[in-house]
């Protein structure tokens, strides 16, 4: 079978699967509840996936993760789809367009592994926004196997795949002694206060650097009785950069003074690195055969490299294995991203086409790789 007809059988299955995954989006644009629609997204999912064929196995660790696989031979092309949401406000990240957008490109390659060999795995990969799932499965070496991945996104306008920003989230951790504060208050010792002081020292750290790096946290395991002393409290932070380097200087500053408060105010203390994301590492060859994919379906409004003022925990997987994350637009109106009127935008029938014919690309550029593994050897 020649390559054209291979590649007209592929864009021809993804298009007759239209409906059924339009009809997916439109299910899960419906939900608001973030649990709730994560679930319905993964059973949906994986219905579809073992429809067309894939063997899915789950993740005992991550509640809603999956791998689906197809095909046994190299190279073996991944696409990561999320389906998490926003509690109370639905799919505002348009990852019910994500997850169907990756999970159909895949599906449209698994149409050509047939004739040309290869296999494609795709990653089900949920709580995107609240926990570093590919770092964690990269630490488990579920990717060891895979030669390239692809994840595309929605957005307001179509941009190639860019960079991202360095994140680091981290606890401090001060355990004092518990006690009343009605009677037996001398005998505490309120871990909140070194704590409470470490805060203020990291809004001035803000202040200092405020034009590269951003920095959030937050109070927990407190008591909520102000009658009595806790034993422990946490802050967690939360630092971003445009430079890697600095973050670790930051970090190292924040530590120094939680350590001085801690000792002062006879606290034991302690830090844990919840999660790090470095920045995100394009592919550049493979950048360019998705593009080209992308304009011979119609997407020919391409922009730039998207400089991200985010963190992609996909950004870990990068420096492993060539990876792409480009971003197709999906409105036609002046519509900002992350708010209801981009979540509405995704059941329109141009997001839809824009969804279908990204998926095509993606499938196309899994062919690509398989007839030529040169694209990922640089």
């Amino acid at each position: 079978m020649s390559k054209t007809i291979i590649r007209e059988l592929v864009t021809g299955y993804v298009e007759n699967l239209k409906e059924r995954i339009s009809s997916i989006v439109r299910e899960l644009y419906k939900l608001s509840d973030g649990s709730n629609c994560e679930n319905i997204a993964y059973n949906e999912l994986i219905k579809l996936l073992k429809d067309e064929g894939f063997n899915v196995t789950e993740i005992p660790d991550i509640k809603n993760a999956f791998i689906a696989k197809y095909g046994s031979s190299a190279p073996n092309i991944a696409y990561i789809c999320e389906y998490d949401a926003v509690d109370g406000q639905g799919y505002i990240n348009g990852h019910n367009i994500q997850c169907s957008m990756n999970v159909l490109g895949a599906i449209g390659l698994k149409r050509a592994i047939n004739e040309i060999g290869g296999s494609c795995t795709v990653f089900g990969c949920p709580a995107e926004e609240k926990e570093p799932t590919k770092i964690k499965m990269l630490q488990n070496n579920l990717f060891s196997n895979v030669d390239a991945a692809l994840c595309a996104h929605p957005y307001t306008k179509t941009l190639e795949s860019g960079s991202s920003l360095s994140m680091l989230i981290s606890s401090l951790q001060f355990k004092g002694s518990a006690s009343s504060a009605l009677v037996n208050f001398d005998k505490g010792i309120n871990p909140i206060t070194p704590a409470a002081i470490t805060i203020t020292n990291i809004e001035t750290i803000k202040s200092k650097y405020k034009e590269h790096i951003y920095i959030n946290y937050t109070l927990t395991d407190c008591l909520d009785n102000v009658c009595s002393i806790a034993e422990k409290s946490c802050v967690k932070v939360l630092i971003k950069s445009d430079q890697d380097r600095l973050i670790d200087f930051i970090q190292d500053d924040i530590l120094d003074i939680a350590r001085l408060y801690s000792k002062i105010y006879r606290c034991d203390f302690e830090n844990n690195t919840i999660a790090r994301y470095v920045p995100f590492k394009t592919h550049q060859e493979l950048s360019k055969v998705f593009c080209h994919n992308l304009k011979e379906k119609g997407i020919v409004d391409i922009h730039g490299p998207m400089i991200m003022s985010q963190s992609l925990d996909m950004a870990n997987i990068s420096y492993k294995i060539p990876c792409i994350h480009p971003y197709i637009g999906i409105t036609e109106d002046n519509v900002e991203y992350y708010t209801k009127e981009f979540a509405d935008a995704t059941i329109k029938d141009f997001a839809l086409e824009q969804m279908i014919k990204a998926a095509s690309s993606l499938a196309l550029t899994g062919i690509d790789i398989i007839e030529n593994t040169k694209i990922i050897s640089h």
